[in-house]
């Protein structure tokens, strides 16, 4: 049972003068996206950290670090996401707070929107 692991992928979206949405240089990127995660043998404690960084544009697109507790009974999972897309999007930069709790036999219980982050309800 592996009890660390570690994922890195490297993606590329290259310029094509006759495909539509690839056919402006400046939209162009080359990413790197890795992904570590780490638990006890009897999953009771663990957590994850991942990112996304644009290399072409030199902007950390995604960062997200998350934790788990689980017991016998119940359990508890918490994340920290930021985003910045930057100028590739309309989007805005963002922080993100995320708590969930679970039940034995009956589930997870989280916000409505997910977050914790001033996002109205």
């Amino acid at each position: 049972m592996n009890q660390v692991q570690a994922t890195v992928n490297w993606s590329k979206r290259g310029f094509i003068p006759e495909l539509r949405g690839f056919n402006d240089p400046t939209y162009g990127d080359q990413s790197i996206n890795t992904s570590t995660s780490v638990h006890t043998q009897n999953n009771q404690y663990g957590g994850i950290y991942s990112f996304s960084y644009d290399i072409f544009h030199k902007n950390m697109l995604q960062q997200r670090i998350s934790g788990f507790y689980n017991a016998q009974c119940c359990g508890l999972a918490f994340e920290y996401q930021t985003v910045n897309f930057g100028s590739l999007s309309s989007f805005p930069s963002d922080h993100r707070f995320f708590m969930s709790f679970t039940l034995a036999g009956l589930g997870n219980f989280s916000p409505f929107n997910g977050a914790l982050s001033g996002v109205p309800r």
